[in-house]
């Protein structure tokens, strides 16, 4: 990975790595700044040659993680695509000689890196919502007031942490016999709540809670000082949650040795926990992932 300059500015990331006989790149922009990297690999002395000549002999896993190498979120995400595309093959050899369902468990938590982890914030009006979305993402996204009820939409933020990208969702806060507005706005939370990857839920101090997800907000002000406890007043409860949150979706992919860890494609996930479960054939996979393409 490196900058993309102009004019002596930094104006993007770009991602390069070897591919084959050439060098794969992959960046922001339109036909414009794709000329002027050409024009300045050109001027270093790197030779151009026809596409076809790249992925001749290449297999279709090489092909596909080339292909999605954009669509990867996060530093653990690009890395871990690029090692997929120099290293992925032997990894996948090994892989259906002899299947490893705990090996295939963890690595099918790649997903995340392809789709960045949906996370909805819950809890009544007052939880602390709006204030723990702002902390998370390191931003005044939502609006923070006393006044209960002052979210009436959904808003979403995101953050990196440990290289690993989530989306953050805020949303209307229950009311007890919510009408007309604030009712609207909470059926609208209820949809959106649905559509979640994780729910936490925020309890505020006074409150009864429990589950997993259940976090004492406001723990500050929680004269009980229950855990698990988060405050927007103190950087290290949320950096805790966010560890947390890497652990839950990746860390069982993250912990894998480094020459263990790739980011296969969505639909090789698929078909490798098919394999793990014994319903398909693993030279039917290699046939269709490691032939010629």
């Amino acid at each position: 990975m490196t900058w993309l300059y102009a004019n002596g500015e930094k104006v993007d990331q770009v991602v390069y790595a070897r591919f084959g006989p050439g060098v794969l790149v992959s960046c922001h922009g339109g036909p414009a700044v794709r000329s002027a990297i050409e024009a300045a690999l050109i001027g270093a002395g790197v030779t151009r040659s026809l596409a076809p000549d790249l992925w001749n002999g290449r297999t279709r896993l090489a092909a596909e993680v080339a292909r999605l190498l954009p669509d990867l979120h996060g530093r653990a995400g690009v890395a871990l695509g690029l090692r997929t595309l120099t290293d992925g093959e032997r990894g996948l050899r090994e892989l259906l000689v002899a299947p490893d369902p705990v090996w295939v468990e963890a690595l099918c938590q790649a997903r995340w890196l392809f789709s960045p982890p949906r996370i909805q914030l819950w809890g009544p009006v007052n939880a602390g919502k709006s204030s723990l979305l702002n902390a998370l993402c390191g931003a005044d996204l939502s609006a923070v007031a006393d006044e209960p009820g002052l979210t009436r939409d959904v808003i979403e933020g995101g953050f990196e942490h440990a290289g690993v990208v989530f989306r953050v969702f805020d949303a209307p806060g229950e009311w007890p016999q919510a009408t007309g507005v604030n009712a609207a706005a909470l059926e609208l939370a209820r949809t959106w709540k649905t559509q979640a990857d994780l729910v936490l839920t925020l309890v505020p101090p006074g409150a009864a809670g429990s589950g997993e997800w259940s976090l004492f907000s406001r723990s500050d002000e929680d004269p009980q000082a229950r855990q698990p406890g988060v405050s927007v007043h103190s950087r290290a409860t949320v950096e805790a949650l966010k560890a947390r949150l890497v652990v839950h979706f990746t860390g069982k992919l993250l912990a894998l040795p480094a020459e263990r860890q790739f980011a296969f494609p969505p639909a090789l996930l698929t078909e490798l926990q098919e394999l793990a479960a014994g319903r398909v054939d693993a030279q039917a996979i290699a046939t269709r992932w490691l032939d010629a393409w």
